[in-house]
């Protein structure tokens, strides 16, 4: 079983003390064997060293909700990083928990959204995804969870919005089961209401955000009846005001909602772009326009809002991914969550021949180059179809010809051709199944002599290009036989001039020749040393060792030239190398190696193995366990990096 150290996040260590507690532990014994989060090697071998990460660690991607303490901190759900973080009230980061949780682990999320403090202090926070409430400490200890998914008393559908009342009830938004439940703080079911419909009492498809008055009336988001709809503890109905349009009291999808000290209430206005002010009884009393943008005290589909105790508010700008801050009268104070080199959703990596890399963040439509040690320097894109933009851009190559990075784009079905800087040179498109028209573009790989591969996964075909985008030739037909290919995603080539690529459905590694010949293949569909599933990703290193993001087992698998095993490591997780579903890898010049982190939005750097000083034995039949691992971040490059990264979660 999996050991995870969620220890490790609930109180900061010194290094120092680290380094002691670890050595003692490791002398009398104390640390058990876990085969985890670490590569699995042959007795003596050596194992990847993680070096760095890219990506800012307090990066938001399309955060939906706010919440205040009583100390004025921030909790921010971070819905697509699956997490929730926190700040101060003068926007300073100061943790973080959860992660993709897939498989349902307590402690991770999938599509966390609106989140309720109780009277101790107690985040709940609505786990869409996973059809329950998580309850943690104010540190992000996790307490216990209630719900799983049905449209049985109790359970959960798809719920968004979340309400504590005085006596430390709990009101559920049930999205998809049109209505609202009760429970206790525990968790008990006491009592549910509402249809779906337009009548009182009723909700049209999807219900928002939940908040409690003063006199714990209830006050529910009703979007697509652009209304808000007022109940009592008990769920009798009491009023509703609002219609569509943009004029007073109208709403154009109202999300979020927010009842002050004062019992007012704010209602965000997400397509109209502000937010109105009404009384407990639905008069309107007056509204905050924002301007509709990317510039600091401009928004784009903003989701909640927040007032603080001296007038200033809090404006989750969701679109542009980060949280501003306002005062009283509107002035801009600060932003947090949308730095420079925030990655929202890194898919994959390339690096050129001065050692910068190029990351396409994939959710945001975006490139973003960062120097040889790490730094932010600049990025392009932007959602769209002309040139120059991007719709979800999925991998990106260096061509050490020309010097341009090739960028594949799923959505519009075409390669674009960019500087070093980010200008764009040129492009070629064209959606089909003929030679140059392409159905689903994934991998591209480019050979000594500036060549194009690209790998068009749904016509189930290699094509390739020269470097101007001049098509060549192509190869390849859906099937399961040697030569076929069922879904190509990942390719490289490697020093002999070979094509590898990742035969994702056919759970193998396929080698082809320059001009498209079939030579081997290896793999078959499972968790073994040459099993794979679903294998995507794919890179090569200077002695043509092949390295495989096998995507459904979370993990990094390593081949020689001949499809020989070799070693592998990775599991599923959110901590250093650990991974959740790998789609690309990539190796530099200098052997370095990228793993790209989409559910993490970050790019995780390891040294090569053969960069790495042998560790010693520890027996164990060649499973490297915690204690090697903690050990190998104290001794070599990057453990110090590493260990903050690691305790902050």
């Amino acid at each position: 079983m999996v050991k995870r150290l969620n220890c490790l996040s609930c109180r900061p260590w010194s290094p120092t003390g680290l380094r002691v507690c670890l050595m003692l532990a490791c002398l009398f014994g104390l640390l058990p064997r876990v085969g985890a989060s670490t590569l699995t090697t042959h007795p003596g071998t050596a194992y990847p060293s993680y070096l760095r990460s890219l990506g800012s660690a307090s990066s938001l991607a399309s955060p939906r909700s706010i919440t205040l303490d009583p100390s004025g901190n921030l909790y921010v759900t971070d819905t697509r990083n699956s997490r929730i973080q926190k700040f101060t009230a003068n926007g300073r980061f100061v943790s973080r928990w959860g992660y993709y949780a897939i498989y349902g682990e307590t402690g991770g999320f999938v599509f966390p959204y609106q989140t309720a403090l109780d009277a101790d202090g107690n985040i709940y926070i609505v786990d869409s995804n996973n059809h329950r409430i998580q309850i943690f400490d104010p540190n992000g200890k996790f307490l216990h969870t209630f719900g799983s998914n049905g449209s049985e008393a109790g359970q959960l559908n798809y719920p968004y919005g979340i309400a504590i009342d005085s006596s430390g009830n709990v009101y559920v938004g049930d999205r998809y089961n049109h209505r609202i439940q009760k429970f206790t703080r525990s968790g008990r079911f006491l009592r549910q209401w509402g249809s779906e419909g337009s009548e009182p009492g009723q909700f049209l498809r999807y219900t928002y955000e939940l908040a409690i008055d003063g006199e714990d009336r209830l006050y529910v988001v009703d979007s697509d009846n652009h209304r808000i709809q007022k109940f009592d503890q008990h769920g009798r109905f009491l009023l509703a005001w609002g219609s569509e349009g943009g004029a007073d009291s109208q709403f154009l999808a109202p999300f979020g909602i927010f009842v002050d000290t004062h019992n007012r209430l704010h209602v965000t206005d997400q397509e109209a772009a502000r937010v109105q002010t009404f009384d407990r009884n639905g008069n309107f009393l007056g509204q905050k326009r924002f301007p509709v943008g990317k510039r600091t005290g401009q928004v784009s589909g903003p989701r909640d809002f927040a007032l603080a105790p001296d007038g200033s508010y809090y404006l989750v700008d969701t679109d542009n991914d980060r949280i501003q801050k306002f005062d009283p009268d509107g002035g801009f104070l600060w932003s947090a969550g949308a730095d420079p080199e925030t990655l929202n959703n890194a898919f994959s990596v390339t690096s050129d021949a001065s050692g910068n890399s190029y990351v396409v963040s994939l959710q945001g439509h975006f490139i973003k180059k960062f120097d040889a040690r790490g730094r932010f320097l600049h990025g392009w894109g932007g959602e769209g179809s002309a040139p120059g933009q991007l719709n979800y851009p999925n991998t990106i190559a260096f061509n050490p010809v020309n010097g341009y990075l090739y960028v594949s784009e799923r959505l519009n079905k075409r390669i674009q051709v960019f500087d070093q800087q980010g200008r764009h040179r040129f492009m070629w498109n064209g959606a089909g199944q003929a030679g140059g028209e392409f159905s689903s573009l994934r991998g591209l790989a480019i050979d000594p002599h500036g060549n194009v591969f690209v790998a068009d996964t749904f016509n189930h075909k290699i094509q390739v290009f020269d470097a101007q985008g001049h098509f060549l030739y192509q190869w390849g037909a859906e099937g399961r036989e040697p030569g076929q290919l069922q879904k190509p995603y990942g390719l490289a080539i490697d020093q002999l001039g070979r094509a590898i690529v990742a035969d994702s459905d056919n759970h193998r590694i396929q080698v082809f020749d320059h001009s498209g010949h079939y030579l081997m293949h290896w793999g078959e569909e499972g968790d073994g040393d040459r099993q794979l599933s679903a294998p995507q990703g794919i890179a090569v290193d200077s002695e043509n060792n092949i390295f495989v993001a096998d995507n459904g087992n979370h993990r990094i698998v390593i081949f020689d030239q001949d499809g020989n095993y070799l070693n592998k490591w990775g599991s599923y997780g959110n901590f250093i190398g650990q991974f959740i579903y790998p789609s690309h890898i990539h190796i530099d010049a200098g052997d370095r190696i990228y793993v790209p982190n989409y559910y993490k939005s970050n790019v995780e750097i390891f040294e090569h193995p053969n960069n790495v000083p042998v560790p010693h034995d520890w027996g164990g039949g060649g499973s490297f366990g915690i204690v090697e691992l903690l050990l190998s971040l104290i001794l070599l490059p990057g453990w110090r990096k590493a260990l903050r990264q690691a305790v902050t979660g």
